[in-house]
């Protein structure tokens, strides 16, 4: 509490508010886009594992487009991510400082 009325106030809540709502939003959109991309190259070997030869396209480009969107919300929220706090906090009682 004290960190936030010597940095700046509301104003600076506010706006730790909204980084930790974007990065939640980036980790979430990167988990979904991996799980689809999984999903969508998984859908193109079942298809094709079936009656119809037509139907054997080459999944690659949606597993590549997956990885990337994954990978580019995962740093997108790794960067907006700020930790709670700046010292380590001990585990232990004799790890305590001031």
């Amino acid at each position: 509490m004290r960190e936030m009325l010597v940095a700046g106030g509301a104003e600076m809540t506010e706006r730790k508010a909204w980084k930790v709502v974007a990065s939640a939003v980036c980790w979430t959109l990167s988990v979904v886009s991996a799980l689809l991309s999984g999903a969508v190259f998984a859908s193109g070997s079942v298809l094709c594992r079936g009656d119809r030869p037509e139907a054997c396209t080459p999944q690659t480009w949606a597993l590549v487009i997956g990885v990337l969107l994954a990978v580019g919300f995962g740093a997108a929220g790794a960067a907006l991510h700020t930790p709670r706090s700046s010292k380590p906090q001990g585990r232990f009682p004799w790890e305590y400082r001031d």
